[in-house]
């Protein structure tokens, strides 16, 4: 859905992180705060309103937990759907399950 080097609102996207069953996630940079954050694009949302893709990033912004990954903020940029989420380096939650 999004491209390396594409501007997307403030967000410049850097590359693809991976995709899943629920999205396709992205490494951009936030342009404003010059900081790396996840960008994730659910695969599902053409029939749906505002209202219900923002019911995820609402859920996940109400908890506060060190074992969360943040979300920043929902935004719709050129008709796309997108949460942006703080960037975490390491492994992949999918990598350590299948290690133990």
């Amino acid at each position: 859905m999004f491209f390396r080097g594409q501007a997307v609102g403030k967000f410049k996207i850097l590359s693809l992180l991976g995709s899943g069953g629920f999205g396709t996630g992205y490494l951009a940079q936030d342009t404003w705060l010059d900081k790396k954050v996840a960008i994730k694009v659910p695969h599902r949302q053409q029939n749906l309103d505002l209202g219900e893709l923002l019911h995820e990033p609402r859920l996940l912004g109400s908890l506060n937990h060190p074992n969360i990954v943040s979300v920043l903020t929902g935004e719709k940029q050129e008709g796309v759907f997108f949460i942006v989420m703080e960037y975490i380096t390491g492994e992949t939650l999918e990598t350590i399950i299948m290690r133990e």
